[in-house]
């Protein structure tokens, strides 16, 4: 029962955008929304109006997190995700900070509390230290984001320049000042650690014309502003980015990775498929029998307290098998697999 962990399945690649994440910030004009929308299938999460110069591209209004959730529902759910991959490939996230002001609101009042950092007070008046606000924002925020990912959507954040913050160099402990995106720093910091690209837009001079020009973009790490890469073989930097050579400079940095490891790229769902593939369930009266059966095996042979010692562990003390519900389901495959090795190390001898 469970994963074979003496022959696991290695890590690969995707040679493609399936599940990637992208964060573009940037000041204003740098066009960081026409070029997520200039990417393969684009929907646009409108969180604000940022679409007012850009014609014919779809979009779905989100005034809070709410509408947010159903989004993503009927992107994941799999009577509409059908549905939702033949209009939507690359979902665009608009803007950063007014999505995590939602996420927010919507965490504060799940715990029922006024902010992020104030205090869940229990029943008895008390602080109750098992709750932060900031750690369940963050898990509610990469639940959503999450689902979207494992469904193969390429996510596009759009977030604003937000200015410069102190910042510390690891190796010197220098201090110095560096641009990051808009945003409460202890709220954006979560969305920065999980996405795969973070790329700073900045805008190219007039060309000889006097002509706009497409901007540049920015990924290797610096000290002036936040960006990095999962992809260790991405380009510094692109001048002039257009959708196609920023898909390009990922999908390329990808190749080159497996080309120095002699590897082939695979599909997203061939990434996915040790995440996706779900062990058969036991039915559940089976599964409280077969906990029985090696607990009436161990009692016969006297060593019924090493069972009630694995059900204290894995449960709580005066907790027993045949009051569970599906609910505690999880419990009882941990209790059956701690049976199940028990008895392969130390088997019932016959009395």
């Amino acid at each position: 029962m469970g994963f074979d962990f003496a022959h696991p399945p290695v890590s690969q690649i995707s040679s493609d955008l399936d599940g990637v994440a992208i964060l573009l910030w940037g000041a204003n004009g740098t066009g960081k929304t026409p070029l997520a929308c200039g990417m393969s299938k684009p929907y646009y999460a409108a969180f604000e109006g940022g679409l007012t110069g850009i014609q014919g591209i779809p979009y779905a209004p989100m005034k809070n997190w709410k509408d947010f959730l159903q989004f993503v529902k009927w992107c994941t759910s799999p009577a509409t995700t059908e549905e939702a991959h033949k209009i939507a490939q690359t979902i665009i996230l608009d803007t950063v900070d007014v999505m995590a002001d939602y996420c927010i609101d919507y965490t504060c009042s799940q715990l029922g509390i006024s902010s992020l950092g104030a205090k869940k007070l229990g029943a008895d008046g008390k602080q109750d230290f098992s709750v932060n606000g900031y750690t369940e924002y963050s898990r509610e925020f990469k639940r959503a984001t999450r689902a979207l990912r494992n469904a193969g959507f390429t996510l596009v954040y759009i977030a604003h320049d937000g200015g410069t913050r102190e910042d510390t160099d690891p190796k010197t402990h220098a201090r110095y000042q560096k641009m990051y995106p808009s945003g409460d720093k202890r709220a954006i910091e979560p969305i920065c650690n999980d996405v795969d690209v973070i790329g700073y837009m900045q805008a190219s001079p007039l060309d000889d014309k006097g002509y706009p020009q497409f901007s540049n973009i920015y990924f290797a790490p610096n000290n002036q502003y936040h960006t990095r890469s999962r992809y260790p073989e991405i380009v510094p930097y692109i001048e002039h980015v257009t959708p196609q050579s920023l898909t390009d400079a990922i999908i390329e940095a990808k190749r080159k990775e497996l080309a120095k490891q002699g590897a082939k790229g695979v599909t997203f769902e061939e990434q996915q498929a040790p995440f996706t593939t779900d062990e058969p369930k036991m039915p559940f009266n089976e599964l409280v029998d077969k906990i029985g059966l090696y607990a009436a095996q161990l009692n016969s042979s006297g060593r019924v307290d090493e069972y009630r010692d694995i059900v204290k562990d894995r449960w709580g003390a005066e907790k027993y098998v045949s009051d569970a519900t599906e609910a505690q389901r999880p419990v009882l495959e941990m209790i059956l697999f701690d049976l199940e090795d028990l008895l392969k190390n130390k088997p019932v001898t016959a009395a």
